[in-house]
């Protein structure tokens, strides 16, 4: 009975994550959060290119 309703619990906790995700950002682009404030992916400037090294 303890595995069930531990097994329960953790299904209704990751639910609810899921949920939260969701209604959090419900277009799905993605983004990152830091103590400066959210930013989307789309307005991040693009990755820096590799330097080459010659050997």
């Amino acid at each position: 009975m303890k595995k069930l309703m531990t097994a329960l619990i953790s299904v209704g906790v990751l639910l609810t994550g899921v949920a939260q995700a969701e209604l959090d950002n419900p277009g799905g682009i993605g983004g990152m959060e830091s103590l400066r404030g959210a930013s989307e992916l789309e307005t991040t400037r693009p990755a820096d290119d590799f330097k080459k090294v010659s050997t």
